[in-house]
């Protein structure tokens, strides 16, 4: 964690050539033209002192105040864990929770810097008067291990024993909305046009542009630029040439090719996009839609246990897990932020911001949410748990 705060996590240099001569467009903290090398101290910094509070505030929230949180509970938990005090207990097993829901929140712009590696290097691709070299450092590497070593790990410690069984009385109190609207039965078709919409909405953002990058020609011709005003017509044109988009798809094949030249930065971040960002969230919307397939055909009557089949166990079990390792969230939150804090580089005329392809993948990922939170209630109601013996011995 600590490295992965103070050391670089991304650095990129911006030039143009022009006649022969090379025009560095980016420059350090000093006002120096050179390359940006920015940790996520440095960061939070520089988005203060240039008036971005709310970039800056979301990047301590998640990057500094998420980890110690999740210390505090965790150590919390533990020691209430066996506790005689069934309210401790009660707190303790709630502790454990909460540490399991907040641990992949610790690093949302670290996927936004794996589109902005994309978006920096594809200059170079689109004119051949642009250099664009970019890096995703060892604070990036450090930091996404910690956060994703830590998100998984989280969901190997067993939770205390729930005492006072709240859980079960309050499902079985209120039946959720998607019994009541559809019924038993039309649970499954419920979940199974659920799919539906989050395949064409996840489809949809992937081949979307997500973010957006080009450079501003007012901020590089005098008086505000190094460059003199009879260039304006020749970076017009430039302009036209580098202003480039992401999706998610793109990012992704340029990933598998930097993968095969064997950059330690990539092959991380090519597990995290495609695997954390898109194939959890899928996996996990067909796990439900599998677990669900029982009440297609078995009847039961309400808080009558009945036996569960082995695959909807297993789905059920699986979806618990990739629902907490999905970080399509995660990544749409780390978008917004880095696009807020992208403010600071405009005034060395490089914008970068969000595009519409967000919108597809926040709504893909509300009907996610939706439907894992609707059938984990489903089944809380119609099969309720018996009362869950301690699931860990105390000394």
């Amino acid at each position: 964690l600590i490295p992965g705060l103070t050391e670089t996590l991304f650095s990129f240099d911006v030039a143009i050539h022009i006649f022969g001569v090379r025009v560095t467009v980016t420059s350090d903290p000093s006002g120096t033209p050179g390359p940006i090398t920015e940790s996520t101290i440095s960061v939070i910094g520089l988005l203060w002192s240039s008036g971005s509070h709310l970039g800056a505030v979301l990047i301590i929230l998640y990057a500094m105040v998420i980890p110690v949180l999740k210390l505090i509970l965790l150590c919390l938990g533990e020691l209430w864990r066996c506790s005689e005090d069934p309210s401790r207990v009660h707190v303790a097993r709630g502790c454990i929770k909460t540490v399991q829901i907040i641990s992949k929140w610790a690093c949302p712009d670290k996927f936004a810097y794996i589109l902005l590696l994309y978006l920096m290097r594809s200059l170079e691709l689109r004119s051949s008067d642009v250099e664009a070299p970019a890096q995703l450092d060892i604070g990036f590497i450090c930091f996404s291990i910690f956060c994703t070593f830590s998100t998984v790990t989280s969901l190997a410690i067993q939770l205390p024993p729930n005492p006072q069984n709240d859980e079960n009385v309050t499902a079985a109190a209120h039946p959720p909305l998607l019994l009541s609207w559809f019924g038993r039965r039309g649970i499954y078709w419920a979940v199974a046009a659920a799919l539906g919409v989050f395949t064409v909405l996840m489809v949809g953002g992937l081949f979307a542009p997500v973010m957006h990058m080009g450079l501003d020609d007012d901020l590089l011709i005098e008086p505000k630029g190094p460059l003199p005003s009879a260039l304006s017509p020749l970076l017009s044109i430039l302009k036209s040439e580098v202003d480039a988009e992401v999706t998610m798809i793109s990012c992704i094949g340029a990933l598998v090719q930097w993968f095969c030249y064997g950059e330690a930065s990539c092959i991380l971040a090519l597990v995290m996009l495609l695997g954390f960002a898109i194939i959890f969230p899928v996996l996990d919307m067909l796990c439900l839609f599998l677990a669900t397939a029982r009440f297609r055909d078995e009847p039961v009557e309400k808080g009558k246990r009945f036996g569960q089949p082995t695959s909807s166990k297993i789905a059920r079990t699986a979806s618990f897990a990739l629902s907490h390792l999905s970080m399509l969230d995660v990544t749409i939150m780390g978008i917004v932020m880095v696009s807020l804090a992208a403010g600071v580089y405009k005034d060395q005329g490089i914008l970068i911001g969000m595009n519409w392809g967000i919108i597809l993948l926040l709504a893909a990922e509300i009907v996610h949410y939706l439907t894992y939170f609707s059938v984990q209630r489903a089944f809380a109601f119609l099969d309720p748990p018996p009362e869950e013996p301690p699931e860990a011995v105390c000394c």
